[in-house]
């Protein structure tokens, strides 16, 4: 049986995957790849490994005497080492082999092994079990044999198995950690659509533990790099995402009691505490994080952490535009600094576009056919001994190659013609320094391939190696280019060769702050003040390497930055929103969602079913407060929005969800339609509900919540229904909660509320089994969008597009719809953010819905190419949690205008602070130009003030984040200036109550929208911050207009930026 494939490999079976009784995954080359000591090297091409514990299949042959034959081959390139993967093999019930090490074994890497085992299966067995135990890294195998002996009641000869129908354990692992080698194999994730699993039938409700609360959060791991050489590297292990789900009935939050850290291979304890530091060795090792809520729930997430060495395969290659002189000189970093750089496998360049191309990989920028330019490739060469070598080159350039002071070949001109240099040189074993340098002289060929031996092989491949330690860095932007003489700005540079972590960014002879490595071709940083607060252009540079005597990094090319006197700075500060003196924080209880209504107060749509209203001022106090009466039994309020149309009146349309209800509820699984949205209206008290204007809503027997409430220009409601499921299907899916999806659940969906004789109330055929229940009632509650996993954020931009967040999936939480009627074990990627269209599929599959739309059955990746059935994210993040979104109106920092600033969920004490992102859209609003950082803290949602500061509930903290812009200096105070209004929408006809934020209006301002004043001008402040006024009718439904304040005095404030600051709707 073939291990880990779907296909016949001549006389042997794809595997059957009803035999495998363990977690595991598949390992799939991207391509095929030579396997030694074979005759059929596609046997050994896959294998199956286990992520942790052990690797285990049953095959069912009846009882009898048989020889056994495991075949392997280790094609895991981080495992060519001795030591790397070990295993126990048990075949029956005997251990037959201890601590196997199949590269040992075998010599070498890709090679095979075979081992030959007698085995006797007695009766009661069930079958012959193969089981290859953990004693470090991952069991793997790549085919079984069986064989019945002669004479045996087992079966006939031949190496086929055909075992009986059996359903599969899976679960999920990180696997062998997703590794890439030089000649494009891919280990540990394989394929991206392992082979699928048959899913059973839908079953009874699973009986569910006590918690499934708490959730251990391992934060990302990047690899680790033994800078020194000692074959070990301190690591940091983070834990600050992970958090509980707990919730007291009056919605105040649980806590983590517990956080502990282990070795998963050799179980030692590694630390407690949410952040510990340890010494691993050369390799992989996977590590464990327990926590514990104070529920007693406990929860396991895993990781592997990676230490490699600085040197990697192939060579790396800068590229100069227009050098002074040809050969350069030998260090990098001497002479003219390069303007790009880039790793490249081999030394075989000349692509078919004229540009000088790397081999699989990307180009040199060409720039003009006319121009001179030139390239340098550094590597180490692996001499296996010492001895003479031979190199030489075809070229069209000048070229010339040396190593250790000396010339190996050389050619001095460029010229139309492809010739050949070549020469000998006696090389020590081991690594040899060595350089190859190319000019074009203006040629247009381009053609440069450097080969060793009498055979000419290019140079590629475990050949050469080079240290990314040493490599110069280079800059090819920075986003923004411009900030204020003052400074402050965040920019994110980008580039090539940004490894270490001793990097320096300096603007002009300025050196930068908070400069954060974001990966080796991207960094952020925040912008030094201008010397001597000087406008105009310097050079912006990067130097990596703490000692120049170490000859590691050096000082890259510079890139043009400006500073101008009249640009703000984006500059935000983090507090909280304080109590009615200023004194002390303002508890808030469990908030979740945050929005501003017509009366310019502020509502908060609490955990414990029920929404708090705020009065706030200009200085972020509380000035009044009142709470609403309950909107439902153990419902949180997730979801919240006015309907612009609704003008001047305090209409607020909530969702509600109730979350975890089998465990904190009591109430059966098959209760899963009792999500609505309701009407709140204000009474004596504070809010209470008037109307259910949508019944029959799915929610989740998990934290998927019912979210992301918005009107469009024609007042019609759009919201985010949450996914069941964590990726689709009910299978393993005990900690998400145990359902399948249901017609109106993992979606965008959309309600004319306002149409005469509206149904929202949604009914089904049925809510025992979710995959077959139709909806049966409820009709003008349909789904808009289809595939939004668990959508929390979505924002009616300016622009017209709908935009909306989606948080990514969970390993262990359920596995993933492959079709429908087969999975694939969980995985998890980050989240998403969505460009919303109707019609479209983001991915999540829904097998209810795919009965009907084929579309749904197959989920998708967010890197997976978009097409008529699936629709990529506009955005991916490397992590999770990305909840908030809003739309930039305010006009202190024109650069930020119309952008979007999406924030990050903020755990409990001790948890993670958040952070709060912006992203730039390009003029149609259909791709992210830009993605940068604007806070390091943040709350689960976000709303603009009209003050240009951001509000944001931490739900878990218990109190509402302010994040508050730094007022930009040259502000002048002869003239007002106008920040933003709130709300930014009205109807056609106008008469929306709103209000004005800005600075210095005086006590008797006015606005002027669209070229007309607003009316009822009142609430007029006394510092001059805010006032109150009517909305005039538009001149032209649907338009976006700009807004003038204008005083008494005559004063007016400056035309807006961007393109407009109230938007008028089409009703």
């Amino acid at each position: 049986m073939n291990i880990g494939a779907m296909a016949t490999v001549g006389a042997w079976a794809p595997e059957n995957i009803n035999t495998l009784m363990s977690t595991a995954q598949s390992f799939a080359p991207a391509r095929a790849v030579s396997v030694a000591g074979t005759d059929t090297p596609a046997l050994y091409q896959t294998y199956r490994y286990t992520p942790r514990g052990d690797l285990a299949y049953t095959l069912p042959v009846p009882p009898g005497r048989y020889t056994v034959r495991l075949h392997w081959a280790e094609m895991w390139s981080p495992a060519f080492a001795a030591g790397v993967r070990r295993f126990d093999v048990w075949v029956g019930d005997a251990r037959v082999d201890a601590g196997l090490d199949v590269f040992a074994a075998a010599g070498a890497g890709r090679t095979a092994l075979v081992r030959t085992y007698s085995v006797t299966v007695a009766e009661g067995w069930g079958g012959l079990d193969v089981r290859l135990a953990q004693v470090r890294q991952s069991p793997m195998l790549s085919a079984v044999e069986v064989v019945a002996a002669p004479g045996s009641g087992g079966h006939g000869g031949g190496a086929e198995v055909s075992p009986s129908p059996r359903t599969a354990k899976n679960s999920s692992g990180d696997g062998d950690g997703g590794w890439y080698n030089v000649d494009g194999v891919v280990g540990g994730g394989g394929d991206e659509v392992p082979p699928p699993v048959v899913e059973a039938a839908p079953s009874a409700a699973p009986s569910f533990p006590a918690g499934h609360k708490a959730h251990a959060v391992i934060d990302r791991l990047a690899p680790h790099i033994d800078r020194d050489g000692d074959g070990e590297e301190r690591v940091e292990l983070t834990g600050y995402g992970s958090h509980t789900h707990a919730f007291s009935h009056t919605g105040t939050p649980g806590s983590l009691v517990r956080v502990a850290w282990f070795n998963e291979e050799t179980g030692e304890h590694l630390g407690d505490g949410r952040s510990v530091t340890w010494t691993f060795l050369l390799g992989s090792t996977e590590v464990r994080l327990e926590v514990t809520d104070n529920t007693g729930d406990v929860s396991k997430a895993y990781a592997m952490v990676s230490v490699t060495s600085s040197l990697t395969r192939g060579a790396y290659c800068y590229y100069y535009a227009e050098p002074p002189a040809f050969p350069l000189p030998p260090d990098v970093r001497v002479g003219p600094t390069p303007v790009y750089a880039a790793s490249v496998p081999a030394l075989d360049f000349g692509a078919a576009d004229g540009g000088l191309g790397f081999h699989r990989g990307p180009h040199f920028p060409a720039g003009a056919s006319s121009a001179t330019w030139a390239a340098r490739c550094v590597f180490l060469f692996n001499a296996p001994k010492g001895e003479y070598y031979y190199f030489g080159a075809e070229s069209d350039g000048a070229v010339v190659a040396f190593t250790g002071g000396k010339t190996v070949f050389s050619r001095a001109a460029a010229s139309e013609e492809v010739e050949w240099s070549g020469g000998w040189v006696y090389l020590s074993a081991g690594l040899n320094e060595m350089q190859v340098q190319y000019a074009s002289g203006g040629v247009a060929g381009r053609r440069l391939q450097v080969t060793t031996g009498s055979d000419a092989q290019t140079l590629r491949g475990a050949l050469m190696q080079h240290d990314i330690d040493s490599v110069v860095p280079v800059v090819l932007s920075v986003e923004p280019s411009s900030s204020g003489v003052q400074g402050g700005d965040t920019v994110t540079v980008y580039g090539a060769g940004f490894y270490t972590d001793q990097t320096q960014v300096y603007f002009g002879r300025m050196e930068a702050t908070h400069v954060t490595r974001v990966g080796p071709a991207q960094l952020t940083a925040i912008v030094p003040p201008a010397v001597d607060e000087a406008t105009g252009e310097v050079r912006l540079s990067v130097t990596t390497g703490a000692d120049a005597a170490t000859a590691e990094g050096g000082s890259s090319n510079g890139v043009p930055f400006y500073y101008a006197a009249d640009t703000a700075s984006v500059r935000y500060t983090v507090d909280t929103l304080k109590t009615g003196d200023g004194s002390a924080p303002f508890a808030l209880p469990s908030g979740i969602v945050v929005v501003i209504g017509p009366d310019g107060r502020y509502y908060v749509g609490l955990y414990g079913a029920k929404v708090l209203v705020l009065t706030i001022d200009a200085d972020h106090r509380v000035r009044d407060q009142c709470t609403s009466g309950s909107l439902g039994e153990g419902v949180s309020v997730a979801g919240l929005a006015f309907n612009p149309a609704d003008g001047p009146d305090v209409k607020l349309y909530a969702a509600t969800s109730a979350l975890h209800y089998v465990t904190r509820l009591g109430w059966p699984l098959s209760a899963w339609d009792r999500g609505k949205v309701l009407l709140l209206e204000p009474n004596d008290e504070c809010l209470g509900v008037t109307k259910e204007v949508i019944t029959g809503l799915p929610i989740s027997n998990h934290d998927h919540a019912t979210a992301g409430l918005s009107f469009d220009q024609q007042a019609i409601l759009r919201f985010i229904t949450g996914g069941q499921s964590n990726m689709g299907t009910n299978i393993n899916s005990e900690l998400s909660g145990g359902l399948a999806e249901t017609p109106l659940s993992a979606a965008m969906i959309v309600a004319d509320i306002n149409k005469p004789g509206f149904d929202g109330a949604v009914t089904y055929s049925q809510t025992t089994n979710e995959t077959t229940a139709d909806q049966t009632g409820g009709w003008d509650v349909r789904v808009y969008a289809a595939g939004i996993r668990s959508g929390f954020g979505a924002v009616q931009h300016t622009n017209g597009h709908l935009y909306a967040t989606d948080n990514g999936p969970n390993r262990f939480y359920g596995d993933a719809s492959e079709t429908c009627t087969a999975v694939k074990e969980s995985g998890t990627h980050g989240d998403k953010l969505l460009l919303v269209r109707e019609g479209a599929y983001y991915g999540h599959a829904n097998r209810n819905r795919a009965r009907t739309d084929a579309r749904q059955c197959r989920l998708h990746w967010p890197g997976a190419p978009g097409s008529d059935t699936y629709t990529p994210p506009l955005l991916s993040f490397a992590s999770g949690s990305y909840n908030g979104i809003v739309e930039v109106l305010s006009n202190l920092f024109p650069a930020v205008k119309h952008d979007l600033f999406i924030t990050r969920f903020s755990g409990g004490a001790g948890g993670l602070a958040g952070e709060t992102k912006r992203i730039r859209l390009s003029d149609g609003g259909t791709r992210a130009t830009f993605v940068g950082d604007v806070a390091s803290a943040s709350g689960v949602d976000v709303t603009e003030t009209p003050h240009g500061s951001y509000l944001m509930p931490r739900v878990q903290k218990g109190q509402m984040l302010v994040v508050a812009p730094v007022r930009p200096p040259h502000l002048d105070a002869s003239r007002p200036f106008f920040v933003a209004v709130k709300p930014h929408r009205g109807r056609a006809a106008g008469g929306n109550v709103v209000t004005v934020g800005g600075l210095f209006f005086g006590d008797a301002p006015t606005a002027i929208f669209g070229g007309r004043p607003c009316t009822d001008v009142h609430a007029v402040a006394d510092d001059g911050r805010s006032f109150r006024c009517t909305v005039p009718a538009a001149e032209v439904a649907g338009a976006l207009v700009r807004v003038v304040v204008a005083t008494a005095a005559g004063g007016e404030s400056v035309s807006s930026a961007g393109r407009g600051d109230f938007w008028y709707m089409d009703v």
